[in-house]
């Protein structure tokens, strides 16, 4: 696509070609010639200093300066308001700064101006999703893959939406369709093996693990790997992956709540304890740890003890 400056300039290059078939004075000639002239310098100005603009825009975006990149984006605008690859740096600036609003306007005058562009409706997509606006987001997710049906990420986005209204049927296809395009997104991962879990699908444990082989170390792959096994009853496995990752994170609180109550169900009470009491180090008012160390104080017969978390428990709800 041509840009609209650089075919402004063309334009003058065709009027002085159509100036030679007019009859005029020589000294008008000359006046119209300076006149254009003066019209292309100043148009050729405007190009270098939009292409310097969006030049140092890129770099300063590339390095995370974000308000240096801000104004450069902008600068670019005042001279072109239509320059589309300007128009969407600025909009993905307002995206990661959650200015929605902004965001939003910017991309659907890009996808306006260029509607052949699939990445632009799925980035609208994308904040419809944001926002839970669903009907919309499947209407510009379809744009996008009419344009490119091999676009991995507009299935998955396609997957969370209908996961958020329920249709879980749906959502397992299009998370499916969205592995076998790009099978290294590790979020498809996380989302096929929760909503699997969910419907008591042992295969959850399959994704999980496929995500973890492409980021051994992903904090939240691990967690929802450990609790899938549990729901499965399968806690020896459960509690290896607890283990492994509070190796690589000991204030994962989640983690350790869950192998704790692990512990409770498995009658080793005095490992849960342990646990219970290193997360109320953190948390000393967690009324969840707080109640299950009652339990657990009860069941190893330190009655006077549980009793006193049972008296912290009441004083903390008469002060809701």
């Amino acid at each position: 696509m041509m840009n609209r400056l650089d075919y402004k300039f063309f334009e003058i290059c065709m009027l002085f070609r159509r100036l030679q078939n007019f009859t005029v004075s020589p000294l008008k000639t000359f006046n119209i010639v300076i006149v254009f002239f003066l019209i292309g310098c100043s148009d050729r100005t405007d190009i270098d200093k939009v292409n310097q603009f969006y030049s140092e825009g890129s770099e300063f975006l590339e390095k995370g300066k974000i308000d240096s990149a801000l104004y450069s984006f902008k600068s670019v605008l005042k001279i072109d308001s239509n320059h589309l690859l300007a128009i969407n740096s600025l909009a993905e600036i307002h995206f990661r700064k959650i200015e929605i609003g902004k965001a939003l306007h910017l991309f659907e005058k890009s996808a306006l101006l260029d509607s052949t562009n699939a990445q632009i409706h799925l980035k609208i997509a994308e904040i419809k999703l944001f926002i839970g606006d669903y009907k919309e987001v499947f209407k510009n997710i379809n744009k996008g893959l009419r344009l490119n049906d091999q676009l991995s990420h507009g299935y998955f986005m396609k997957g969370v939406a209908y996961k958020h209204i329920g249709d879980t049927v749906k959502a397992v296809s299009s998370l499916k369709t969205a592995v076998e395009l790009n099978d290294k997104l590790t979020a498809v991962y996380y989302e096929l093996g929760l909503i699997l879990t969910l419907k008591k699908d042992s295969s959850a444990i399959f994704y999980y693990k496929n995500g973890l082989e492409i980021d051994p170390v992903n904090l939240d792959l691990l967690y929802s790997l450990a609790w899938s096994y549990s729901e499965f009853g399968k806690l020896k496995e459960a509690e290896g992956v607890y283990q492994e990752l509070l190796t690589l994170d000991k204030n994962y609180s989640s983690a350790k709540f869950n192998w704790a109550v692990i512990k409770f169900n498995k009658l080793e009470y005095d490992s849960c304890l342990i646990l219970l009491n290193e997360l109320l180090v953190a948390e000393p008012l967690n009324e969840e740890v707080l109640n299950v160390k009652g339990n657990t104080l009860e069941h190893l017969g330190l009655y006077d003890e549980a009793k006193a978390v049972a008296e912290q428990l009441i004083s903390l709800k008469k002060k809701k």
